[in-house]
């Protein structure tokens, strides 16, 4: 497990990603996770499970019966409310699925409606 800046040059086998964001972000990334899927309900989960299992063994394939092509929302281990910020989340997402991602980028709603994707909050706290 390292930082993506961290990296060889070399092409190593990367297996997930793990994103780490506020609820915001988590959200925008769970939906273009959704993009190109038909099933409303699996491509996005958060199962229960230690801090690890939500960024690397579940998004990674690496414990018995993890669906496949699934990113992974959390952690759902509250021992973390300690040591992560309350409005900080989490996706663990497989490489396959990142990649896909990063394809349909310029067709979705992140770069086709960047004002919904990414509100102007100063305009909200007016109301």
């Amino acid at each position: 497990m390292q930082a993506c800046e961290a990296l060889p040059d070399d092409e190593p086998v990367v297996r997930s990603l793990c994103c780490f964001g506020i609820g915001e972000q988590i959200r925008n990334m769970g939906a273009l996770v959704h993009f190109d899927r038909d099933d409303p309900f699996s491509p996005v989960i958060a199962p229960w499970g230690s801090a690890c299992s939500t960024y690397i063994t579940f998004p990674a394939g690496l414990a018995e019966n993890t669906p496949p092509d699934t990113a992974f929302m959390g952690p759902q281990e509250p021992t973390l409310n300690r040591s992560l910020p309350p409005e900080m989340m989490a996706l663990g997402i497989p490489a396959e699925m990142a990649m896909r991602m990063v394809k349909n980028l310029d067709a979705s709603f992140v770069t086709r409606r960047p004002t919904v994707t990414f509100p102007n909050h100063e305009r909200r706290s007016d109301r």
